[in-house]
Order: structure tokens, then sequence, then C-alpha cells
């Protein structure tokens, strides 16, 4: 259950993070260059994240 509120929390820093350049786009404004990188790095590590759980789960559930 710990991983599940984890990857939840994750998920929502990185709907926040979606969420404010989206809103410097709609605004016409750059994003910083912080914000312009740490985007596409907290992306790469939910993805990983995901794909570390999903198949942690599928190799208890088929190789016990």
């Amino acid at each position: 259950m710990n991983g599940i509120r984890k990857n939840i929390i994750t998920q929502q820093k990185l709907l926040a993070e979606l969420e404010r350049v989206a809103e410097l786009m709609n605004r016409q404004e750059p994003p910083s260059v912080d914000e312009f990188i740490s985007l596409p790095e907290t992306m790469k590590m939910s993805q990983e994240n995901f794909i570390i759980a999903h198949r942690l789960n599928w190799e208890k559930h088929h190789l016990d």
C-alpha cells in the first residue's frame, strides 16, 4: 500500500509541474531553465517507477 501512496504523490507532483508549464505557455511566457529541465526528468522518473512496479507485480504473480 505504501508503494501506491508514493506513486500517487509522484504523479501529483508531475501533474503540478505540467500545470505550471501549461499556465506559462498559455500566458506566452517561456519557462525558466530549471522548469524546462526538471519536467522531462520528472516524467522519466515517473515512467521508470511505473515500469519497475509493473514488472515486480508481474514477477510476483508469474514466477512464484
